[in-house]
């Protein structure tokens, strides 16, 4: 129980070290050895680190992680390489994130849900992330950017938009996931190059506007007041659907011109 703060320059000890419970703050300190996060404890990283999948290194080691539950908050504390099978519960915020380089397998564990949250402040710099059975990839930032493309093992896994978000921008390739998308608020922008999730999309508020270039995918649902924006030039996957199950939900063209639909075309006048 209790929290303890690894700071300052001070160097964790060289045994054993499992956290059981209460929390345990990695600021400026140095390692002697590895962690072990498990039980109820949570995990807090603070500051310039690189977390590799289950390790972190510092000053230039590696240290194992084994984690339940886990913040990571400044501006260079991401994971950026192969993580394969990574079970944990992570949420970025304040600068961290996921790095360029990141490839990610997240996986579900008798200790965790396998969830990773992206609060504000949260970096998506590229990347991907693979979604396998019972695993979330949660945006709880008011304003967002998903740069790392999102897919899914055997159509499994959720991407879930939740009501804190105001605006969010993606610039990624998502057509691989084959899960299923929740969208309870906010201002959806698929940009140029972009490709939408191609599972079961869930619109239940706010509105997901296609611009010239993007790509829709999958069975689109929108229901209560969730509207469809598709602007010239955008690509419509001859297999998506757009199902309007709200009595106020809405699709809509921006404007006149030509809409891609595969190899063939659409003319909007």
């Amino acid at each position: 129980a209790g929290t303890t703060t690894v700071s300052n320059g001070a160097t964790f000890f060289a045994g054993q070290n499992v956290i059981q419970g209460g929390e345990f703050i990695f600021n400026n300190g140095k390692l002697a050895n590895d962690v072990e996060i498990n039980g109820d404890a949570l995990l807090t990283i603070v500051g310039d680190k690189t977390f590799n999948g289950n390790e972190m290194t510092v000053d230039g080691q590696s240290y194992s992680f084994v984690l339940k539950d886990a913040d990571f908050t400044g501006s260079d504390t991401k994971i950026d390489t192969t993580a394969d099978n990574l079970s944990a519960d992570i949420e970025f915020s304040n600068g961290a994130g996921i790095g360029a380089s990141a490839d990610i397998t997240l996986t579900k564990s008798a200790d965790s849900t396998g969830r990773l949250t992206m609060a504000d402040g949260a970096v998506s710099e590229g990347g991907s992330v693979t979604l396998t059975e019972g695993t979330s990839f949660d945006i709880t930032a008011s304003d967002f950017d998903l740069n790392t493309d999102i897919s899914s093992a055997s159509g499994i896994g959720e991407v879930n938009v939740k009501n804190t978000v105001q605006t969010l921008d993606i610039n990624s390739d998502n057509s691989a996931f084959n899960g299923i998308y929740n969208q309870d608020a906010g201002t959806v922008t698929v940009n140029n190059g972009a490709k939408f999730f191609n599972g079961t999309n869930n619109i239940k508020a706010g509105s997901v506007i296609f611009k010239n270039g993007s790509f829709l995918n999958g069975n689109n649902i929108l229901t209560n007041t969730a509207a469809m924006v598709i602007e010239g030039g955008a690509n419509l996957s001859a297999d998506s659907v757009v199902n309007l199950s709200g009595t106020d939900s809405s699709l809509s063209f921006a404007s006149g011109g030509t809409y891609t639909l595969d190899s063939s075309s659409l003319t909007v006048t």
